[in-house]
């Protein structure tokens, strides 16, 4: 499912124009109690003319690694979408944050397997 954000070619008087950019972030609690954060740039950033919602979902998951350690993972994506497109943005937003929480889910069972 892609969005599409498209820009006006002008700008109304008196319109502020700013850059949007929608960011993923994959944060990682270690046993040892350190947290790693990984952010990255999800598609290209746009420039606006009107005032955008910001459509976002979370979501994370904790693995039991044996001898009271465990990993803990959170997931989330935030972009940025007009008002009419907020039910598509959702539908995307989830999707890749259920991919990413799906791949590192995968990640770690296969190395907990070794």
């Amino acid at each position: 499912m892609a969005i599409k954000i498209s820009k006006k070619t002008a700008a109304k008087k008196g319109t502020k124009k700013s850059t949007e950019q929608p960011t993923g972030t994959v944060e990682t609690q270690h046993p040892d109690g350190s947290v790693e954060t990984q952010t990255e740039a999800v598609g290209d950033s746009v420039v606006v003319e009107e005032p955008m919602c910001n459509v976002g979902m979370s979501a994370g998951r904790t693995f039991n690694l044996g001898e009271f350690n465990s990993l803990k993972v959170q997931v989330s994506l935030h972009v940025p979408a007009k008002f009419e497109d907020i039910e598509d943005a959702f539908t995307f937003t989830k999707e890749w944050v259920d991919n990413k929480l799906n791949a590192i889910t995968e990640e770690v069972e296969n190395a907990s397997e070794e």
